[in-house]
């Protein structure tokens, strides 16, 4: 019979292999929307991020290799290599969801002002966590991982609630559900919801599991394995959503022979237009304000 040790090292491994086939299960899945919307596509501020956030996931391979002896460098180094490509990925996550919250509240200073710091200190807390880290599961700066967990998740559960409250509003200002189920705002509410259902709910319990369980068991670092992949995984998603969006309605818009310099879109619309600054291009890749073009056209509707 197997010591209890060993127990703990078989699931471990478990857990690094399942969260590995899920990783890479939907890369296969993708791919096909991948090579279509970013490969063959214009280089954007999405694209680097996208691929941030699918590539970056290759550090669970780096650390499922060191964890069974077969990286050739020692398991604490390959463990602080693949967190050092996990704070990449992190960093592209954050800057895509708080991209899309300050998109669609028409580029306010008041998200900037909110999300800009709780975003920086996920990252640096990210960063920090890096030296640190131990295959032992032993952590020398405890008060970072907490404050990592516990940041990231308030940053969350904030970006989902901004998001659905105005992606809420926008759907009602643009007519009823069944009329938006098409529209680039009930995508994005879609794709937010799953978000924090899927990724919050791990990082929330990976939070109560850093307060409860002592330091380097087990317990504590049990979800690390499913966390940033899980939310790289959703985060790609949802950029290759807003790509197939877009590609999708350019083309209907050419094909009604609408011109090209401005494309607008209803729900949620995206507007192309010529002259825009450097900051109106990078808002355009996540969205205008929804609730300022819904009221502009039931304006122009009542003229």
């Amino acid at each position: 019979m197997l010591q209890p040790k060993h127990d703990i090292k078989f699931i471990e491994l478990c857990i690094q292999y399942s969260s590995l086939t899920l990783v890479y299960y939907d890369y296969i899945l993708t791919l096909p929307s991948e090579i279509k919307n970013i490969w063959f596509s214009p280089f954007r501020l999405t694209t680097a991020l996208y691929f941030f956030c699918r590539y970056s996931l290759i550090a669970n391979v780096v650390y499922a290799l060191a964890v069974n002896g077969r990286f050739p460098l020692s398991c604490d180094t390959a463990y602080k290599v693949s967190s050092a490509l996990s704070v990449l990925g992190r960093a592209a996550i954050v800057v895509v969801w708080g991209m899309r919250t300050y998109a669609v509240f028409s580029g306010s200073r008041v998200i900037v002002v909110i999300f800009g710091p709780l975003g920086l200190s996920v990252v640096i807390l990210a960063a920090m966590h890096v030296p640190n880290v131990s295959c032992s599961g032993k952590c020398n700066d405890t008060i970072a991982t907490d404050l990592l967990s516990a940041i990231t998740v308030v940053f969350e559960v904030l970006l989902t609630a901004c998001s659905t409250l105005r992606a809420v509003q926008a759907i009602k200002i643009g007519g009823s559900w069944k009329e938006q189920r098409d529209g680039l705002m009930f995508m994005i509410l879609e794709q937010g919801l799953l978000y924090f259902v899927f990724v919050t709910g791990f990082t929330a319990t990976a939070l109560v599991l850093n307060y409860t369980e002592p330091n380097g068991s087990f317990s504590k670092r049990l979800l690390n394995s499913f966390t940033i992949p899980i939310s790289g995984i959703m985060t790609a998603r949802f950029v290759l959503h807003l790509r197939q969006w877009d590609k999708e309605h350019t083309n209907v818009a050419t094909t009604n022979n609408e011109p090209d310099q401005e494309v607008m879109r209803s729900a949620g619309v995206i507007r192309f237009a010529s002259g825009r600054s450097s900051d109106e291009t990078v808002i355009s890749e996540f969205g205008e304000d929804p609730v300022r073009f819904g009221r502009r056209e039931v304006l122009s509707e009542d003229c």
